[in-house]
């Protein structure tokens, strides 16, 4: 066993014997699954160790068995095939009424006929479930959705429902992996099911009003199949006649001599005697030399209007020969043969008119259809808002005091609104404001406030008016009483709008206004109308702010685009909810054209083109514009038409190939650019127009 993991081993033997050395042979890499051995070469070297013996090999074969053999994999398949059998057989877990249970009960379920049952189910996955009915053709049977679910049922009678479980085993053996629930529902009360009918071979028959004209003397066969049924009668002119139990499909042919009518009473013992009587079969005994009756004809039969809306009428008009009475669907009772009248439908969409005229024959039929619209839903009046409050606190000040920099406007709206303002000739109208709020104002005059709530073109207003009383010498002050906790300071901001740099705003569009006339608490802005203005601020002794609705930091920024005049509230708030309020003013100038083209020129080689158009257009007006267009027109003809646009502004050189270009063209550019409304639009002609060369004037014939 040592030699074994040397690989080599001495044996010492005297002359002229022989020895069985055993050898432990292990392949280096030996196959883990296999369904037969493998061979291995392997070589067996002798050397002697004295003498002059050269050494000798021995090839040879050694036969090995895999670790796991075929028997094991067979085995291991047939437990898979097992385990795959018992997990994925069918398996129904419960089937019937009761949505919660498991128990199995396969007790009948009785109800009423006419009545409902929902049956649930619960079965195992990866199935495919459908419910057999014991009644042939049953409409409600087949595929169903699963595995947890329910379906309601209504039996026309009894009946038995089988649900079934199958999938993919199921083909290899329905019986072993197939699955099945019964559950049989009585139905009481079941009516019994009669056909009856009547025919002739001479007479005429009236399907709709089940009336046969015959002559005296002619038969008529009644047929008739019942079902369901324990008792049977025939009832010739109420008269009954009892049919036995074999008859009950069967025929009877009478030859009556004057009118008859005849009809079936059936009865079974769910719904006790007289359970079922069949619409009449009259027949109708005409004397043999009786002329023939008239065919009715509609000479007329008219409906107007053809669409109208719901609660409104139509006029039917009518004009039939041949019989003594019409009827019409949607008209009770019977009518003449000509008339007139209103009728007003009552529901909505198609609505059919039928006009039925019959002598005792096929009876004769024209039908009509109105369209009926919903009627249109009436629009509520708007309401004008509702101010409940807009008061002013404090209602007087002295003028320069702290109480006349913190005036409050406090307001209250209700109901339907698109817009609120507050307005004074002293800082002018804030907008766009809540349905309730707060704002603080400074004033050095008895200065008028007038708040309006709008919707749509209704408005409502309410005043408020706070009086500025000038400073009187300073009293004797009052002893001294237990001082009040020290405010907070108030907010101190440092606001500013300039031109927003990062939309490529020039400088000039925005520019602030100083003049003597802008309140302290305001600050007004003139702003090109459409361009991008950047609001910045420091509030120094606030834990925030508040710009346009938005609650921001005390330092922060804000860019806004500016597209008509607005003002626009900014709020710097301390911790002890103190604040001080500025009203941004911006009011809009007309957004200056961009300028256009210049320098358009031509390169026309060839009288038939193409022709190359170049133009040059100043960089720093790029932003502006959207792209270029190019207008062309054979002369003589003023009529320049577009005849290349959406050229692009971001690459140079500015050109565009004509390849339908020739002699006696003229060419102007424009930029296209888009107003702040959102509309695009042209900028002047270019700076001049470029005209390719004349055409040459035909040679004229010798």
């Amino acid at each position: 066993e040592a030699a074994a993991l040397m690989g080599h081993a001495e044996v010492r033997l005297a002359p002229d014997t022989a020895a069985n050395i055993p050898i432990l042979i292990t392949p280096n890499k030996r196959r883990f699954f296999g369904v037969g051995k493998h061979n291995y070469m392997c070589t067996v070297t002798t050397t002697p160790l004295n003498g002059t013996q050269t050494p000798r090999s021995v090839l040879a074969q050694v036969a090995n068995a895999p670790l796991i053999g075929p028997w094991v994999i067979i085995l291991a398949v047939l437990l898979l095939a097992v385990l795959v059998a018992i997990i994925f057989k069918p398996r129904i877990h419960y089937f019937g009424t009761d949505a919660q249970t498991l128990a199995r009960d396969t007790t009948a379920l009785h109800i009423k006929a006419g009545e409902s049952v929902t049956l649930y189910w619960r079965t195992s996955p990866f199935t495919s479930l459908r419910i057999e009915s014991s009644i042939p053709q049953d409409p409600e049977a087949g595929a169903v959705a699963g595995p947890t679910n329910g379906k309601t049922f209504t039996p026309i009678d009894s009946v038995t429902y089988r649900l079934r479980a199958e999938n993919l085993l199921t083909s290899l053996h329905p019986v072993l992996f197939g699955a099945s629930w019964d559950i049989p529902v009585e139905v009481e009360g079941v009516l019994p099911g009669v056909i009856f009918t009547g025919t002739t071979s001479t007479g005429s028959v009236n399907s709709q009003t089940r009336t046969i004209t015959i002559v005296r003397g002619e038969s008529v066969t009644l047929l008739w199949t019942v079902v369901r049924t324990d008792e049977l009668f025939l009832l010739t002119n109420d008269a009954p006649q009892t049919i036995a139990p074999e008859q009950y499909t069967s025929s009877l042919t009478v030859a009556p001599e004057t009118d008859t009518t005849y009809k079936l009473a059936a009865h079974n013992h769910y719904t006790g005697a007289g359970g079922f009587i069949s619409d009449p079969i009259t027949v109708r005994v005409v004397g043999p030399t009786a002329t023939p009756l008239p065919v009715p004809v509609i000479e007329r039969f008219d409906v107007q209007p053809q669409v109208i809306t719901a609660g409104e009428s139509v006029q039917l008009d009518w004009l039939v020969t041949g019989v003594d009475k019409v009827t019409i669907t949607g008209v009770d009772g019977e009518l003449s043969p000509t008339g007139s009248i209103q009728v007003a439908p009552t529901t909505e969409g198609t609505v059919f008119f039928k006009l039925t005229a019959t002598n005792g024959g096929e009876p004769v039929v024209l039908q009509r259809s109105v369209t009926v619209q919903p009627a249109p839903s009436p629009t509520p009046e708007p309401l004008p808002p509702v101010i409940e409050f807009f008061t002013v606190s404090p209602p007087e000040v002295v003028a320069g005091s702290p109480a006349a920099n913190g005036v409050s406007l406090a307001w209250s709206i209700t109901g339907a609104y698109t817009g609120i303002e507050i307005s004074s000739p002293a800082f002018g109208k804030v907008s766009n404001l809540n349905r309730q709020g707060t704002i603080t104002v400074a004033v050095t005059t008895p200065t008028l406030f007038i708040l309006t709530a709008l919707n749509d073109k209704l408005s409502t207003s309410a005043t408020a008016q706070v009086s500025v009383l000038q400073p009187t010498p300073t009293p004797t002050p009052p002893p001294t009483a237990t001082p009040a906790p020290t405010p907070l300071p108030l907010p101190i901001v440092i606001f500013s709008a300039a031109a927003d740099a990062d939309h490529s705003e020039p400088a000039g569009n925005v520019i602030p206004i100083t003049t003597s006339d802008v309140p302290q608490n305001t600050r007004r802005y003139q702003v090109v109308a459409g361009s991008w203005v950047k609001f910045s601020w420091n509030a120094t002794n606030a834990v925030k702010t508040v710009f346009n609705h938005q609650d921001k930091s005390p330092v922060d920024v804000a860019s806004l685009k500016i597209d008509s005049s607005q003002t626009i509230l900014f709020s710097a708030i301390n911790a002890q909810g103190a604040s001080v309020d500025l009203f941004i003013q911006l009011i809009t100038t007309p957004r200056q054209p961009p300028p256009p083209p210049t320098n358009v020129s031509g390169n026309y080689t060839q009288p038939s083109g193409p022709t190359v158009l170049s133009w040059s257009y100043s960089g720093s007006q790029l932003y502006a514009i959207d792209y270029f267009r190019v207008y062309r027109t054979l002369l003589p003809s003023p009529d320049f038409t577009a005849v290349a646009t959406n050229i692009s502004k971001d690459s140079l050189p500015y050109q565009w190939v004509d390849t339908a270009g020739a002699c006696d063209m003229a060419y102007f550019v424009v930029a296209v650019y888009t107003d702040p409304d959102g509309i695009q639009r042209e900028t002047l002609l270019s700076t001049n127009s470029w005209y390719s060369p004349a055409c040459p004037t035909p040679t004229p014939p010798p």
